[in-house]
């Protein structure tokens, strides 16, 4: 008979965001926006002095997500409860014991790195709100077709070539390693960042060819003034090194080939050229003033200076003659081969990411907006823009066919735009 009274009250110190009942209506679930899952007992007495006790004493609190819980559901036996959240997972919980017995990370949240793999087949991407996962997506359907969870690691970055992660081993002291994607194991150690702090990741940038490394440790290796500011650039190729070196090196670490030790405050925006003959830097003491290094002499090659605003962005374009360098107010295209200014593009929205065309005739912008602008790289002129994502463009990238561009955002999104039909609108 149904009285519209109170039967029972659950109260947890967060805010409730979603609820299920098991089949049988014995077992309430609740997500927070803390992410934590509780489950309360509907039958729990709820008569005198027990009232107040039980109403806090959910029968299992689980720790399953870093943002809000959204969606919760139970199976049919209510064995099994599935969560999903703000922070990109879908994960099954067994409700006996609380343990988690898999997640899918297919709604990945703030995408921060895009490669592509298997010819252009696949697109493997991280995000930011959880750095142990990624995501490997068929390019054709959209559909994710695996992930890599990695435990008491985090990834920092992915080779061009979709074949290799940089990631930090939160285990011992804590080292950066590269991880070999196809065969899921680590392929070496990166020596030389072990007394780094812990506390910030210093800046990992490869080569489009995949084959250098650079590396930024900008940050302070003990709580005194005392700054050890330095740059790495690193051959990750097997085959690099003479015969007798690679006889007696250890497979399981490399050294850098060049190390800087001279960099004024640290490096704040790094880039490779495509060949990995040329390193450019941005330093944090003097950010308006772009540095080209030689990478395989290790002298300085030129000193650029134009912007009257700190530099955010670098890039070189694919045939590594020409680099674009972005800050608040303006877009300088420079020949590196002269050190000179080429022209200036001013820009009215501030830029997130850059990429050049496949041809280099064009200059791709990813603004803070979300949209899309292309530059004309030899007149300097807008030529359009392109509305898609709702936050911060993040990254870019081009298939190997040229026809297709790819772009990740903070809005959880990746978006394929056809490059032919974006081009010819103006």
């Amino acid at each position: 008979m149904i009285t519209g009274t109170s039967q029972a009250s659950f109260k947890a110190s967060t805010t409730f965001t979603t609820l299920s009942f098991s089949s049988n209506g014995k077992l309430l679930a609740s997500g927070g926006s803390d992410g934590k899952i509780r489950i309360w007992n509907t039958e729990a007495k709820q008569e005198g002095w027990l009232s107040f006790v039980n109403q806090f004493l959910p029968s299992l609190t689980i720790k399953a997500h870093k943002g809000k819980i959204t969606n919760l559901i139970y199976s049919q036996d209510g064995k099994v409860l599935l969560s999903g959240s703000s922070d990109g997972t879908i994960k099954a919980w067994e409700t006996t014991l609380g343990r988690q017995k898999f997640v899918c990370i297919g709604h990945t949240s703030r995408i921060s790195q895009l490669a592509v793999s298997e010819k252009g087949k696949n697109i493997i991407s991280t995000h930011d709100l959880d750095s142990r996962l990624a995501q490997h997506w068929n390019v054709d359907g959209g559909y994710p077709l695996s992930g890599f969870n990695f435990k008491n690691k985090s990834i920092l970055t992915i080779s061009p070539d979709a074949k290799t992660f940089v990631i930090k081993d939160w285990r011992g002291k804590g080292k950066y390693k590269l991880w070999n994607i196809s065969k899921k194991g680590i392929q070496t150690t990166l020596k030389g960042l072990e007394n780094i702090h812990l506390a910030l990741f210093p800046t990992f940038v490869f080569s489009s060819d995949s084959k250098m490394l650079a590396t930024s440790t900008n940050s302070r290796k003990t709580s005194t003034r005392n700054e050890k500011e330095v740059i790495h650039i690193w051959n990750t190729s097997n085959d690099s090194g003479s015969f007798l070196s690679r006889l007696f090196i250890n497979f399981n670490s490399i050294r850098p080939i060049h190390t800087y030790k001279n960099i004024t405050g640290g490096a704040l925006v790094l880039t490779v050229s495509p060949n990995g003959k040329l390193l450019g830097y941005v330093s944090r003491g003097k950010a308006e003033t772009i540095y080209l290094l030689n990478v395989e002499t290790g002298s300085k090659h030129f000193a650029l200076a134009g912007h009257s605003q700190r530099i955010s962005v670098l890039v070189f374009s694919l045939d590594g003659t020409t680099l674009a360098s972005v800050s608040d107010k303006e877009i300088i295209l420079w020949d590196v081969t002269t050190g000179k200014q080429l022209r200036t593009c001013p820009i009215e929205k501030n830029v997130k990411s850059m990429l050049f065309s496949p041809d280099g005739k064009k200059l791709i912008c990813g603004g803070f907006d979300g949209s899309l602008r292309l530059w004309d790289t030899h007149t300097g002129n807008l030529l359009s823009t392109h509305i898609g994502h709702t936050d911060p463009i993040t990254t870019m990238l081009f298939l190997e066919d040229g026809n297709t561009l790819v772009s990740g955002s903070w809005d959880g999104t990746i978006l394929l735009w056809d490059w032919g039909e974006i081009t010819a609108i103006q």
